[in-house]
């Protein structure tokens, strides 16, 4: 199994940090032996897809889709099923294992191709297996994935990876046009909004080819997809991004951790392609605004990560680490660890996985949850080894 190392400190340790300060070693063990009770509860069969809860519960709908979902649904959407993509590939950079390249090229793509949809052109992930109707296809989930793809070519330098990279950058740009003054949609079949959702992480998948091409025009367009998502969705009293702007220009306001932190990447992305020091001051103004909303600092005076929808809060440690590389992001990334080892040992149940109690307290487990949790874990042992 993948095992690494990392040490993070704490500044003015409280209790979950009484025993002794956990390790990468550590970290690396526990996002794999979960990795493995995810795959063991999440499964029912030999196709490498999972079930979207645990008990499985094919009642439940997902409230995520612009369309209506009717429940009974074998397997998980494809939103969910990518945090089992992002969760991988973020165990691999964390350990460079074979056996996990192999898990990944063997079981899981193979598995996420199913959800291939090239009865429309361009070819792109549907929100659903290949049915009648077929399922409707998002952008959003489209580039999650794509920056999957980047991410592993950055670390195997396999061309595969690459050129998988690059068909779903195909899919994803045919997402936006003119209106709004530019901008990706959210949908492809509902074209009512573009999402700080899809921007934002378009923006990081952009300037990722960039780094992995030298082509300039990733680096043009990740600068035109930026400026566009601050000058449509940035809430310059609350110093967060929005998340969506519909048609007739109206926005719909709510702060999620994912959108911000998401644009705290590019905003450092852009910093290290172009060396502009306006991106770096827009990554610091946006670091602090999503500390104060995002954590909550305890009576010791440790900040600590408020995990409200586990996998928005996964996406904004993406945005830390990249901050990392140019500020000190330490007291973030710690206000990770913290919680994360109270969940580790306080909170883990008979099955192996993990308690959402901070998501809504149902007794299903989420699919996208579990693998969100991996995936922090698998990237705070990667921390120390830069």
């Amino acid at each position: 199994m993948l095992f690494s190392a990392l040490l993070l400190g704490c500044i003015g340790c409280e209790t979950a940090f009484a025993e002794g300060r956990v390790t990468g070693k550590t970290w690396l063990q526990r996002s794999e032996q979960l990795m493995k009770s995810v795959q063991t509860c999440f499964t029912h069969d030999d196709s490498g897809l999972l079930s979207e809860y645990y008990p499985d519960n094919r009642t439940q709908k997902a409230t995520y889709l612009v369309s209506d979902d009717k429940g009974g649904k074998r397997y998980s959407y494809l939103w969910p099923f990518s945090g089992s993509v992002s969760a991988r590939a973020a165990l691999f950079e964390a350990g460079k294992k074979a056996a996990g390249l192999r898990w990944l090229q063997h079981v899981t793509l193979p598995a996420l191709d199913r959800y291939a949809d090239s009865l429309r052109q361009p070819s792109g992930y549907a929100s659903y297996l290949p049915t009648r109707p077929l399922a409707d296809r998002f952008y959003d989930d489209n580039v999650w994935l794509g920056i999957d793809f980047a991410d592993l070519y950055a670390v195997t330098g396999a061309t595969a990876w690459l050129h998988r990279a690059e068909e779903v950058w195909r899919f994803v740009l045919s997402g936006e046009d003119a209106r709004t003054g530019g901008g990706i949609y959210w949908c492809e079949q509902k074209r009512q909004s573009k999402n700080t959702c899809s921007n934002a992480p378009a923006t990081v998948m952009a300037l990722k080819l960039y780094q992995a091409t030298g082509r300039r025009a990733y680096l043009e367009k990740g600068i035109a997809l930026y400026e566009w998502t601050r000058r449509r969705l940035y809430d310059r009293k609350e110093r967060l991004y929005s998340d969506h702007v519909n048609l007739d220009g109206s926005i719909g306001r709510a702060k999620f951790a994912y959108n911000s932190g998401q644009m705290l990447q590019a905003a450092c992305l852009l910093y290290a392609a172009t060396g502009e020091q306006d991106y770096l001051l827009q990554a610091d103004t946006l670091a602090q605004a999503c500390g104060q909303r995002f954590f909550r600092r305890t009576e010791n005076g440790a900040l600590r990560m408020k995990f409200d929808h586990i996998w928005f809060e996964a996406v904004m440690l993406r945005g830390y680490i990249e901050y990392g590389h140019h500020r000190d992001a330490s007291e973030y990334i710690q206000g990770y660890a913290l919680e994360l080892d109270e969940l580790w040992r306080q909170h883990r149940e008979p099955s192996g996985l993990l308690s959402e109690r901070h998501r809504d307290g149902r007794r299903q487990r989420w699919l996208l949850a579990q693998t969100a949790y991996v995936e922090m874990m698998a990237r705070l042992a990667t921390v120390a080894t830069r």
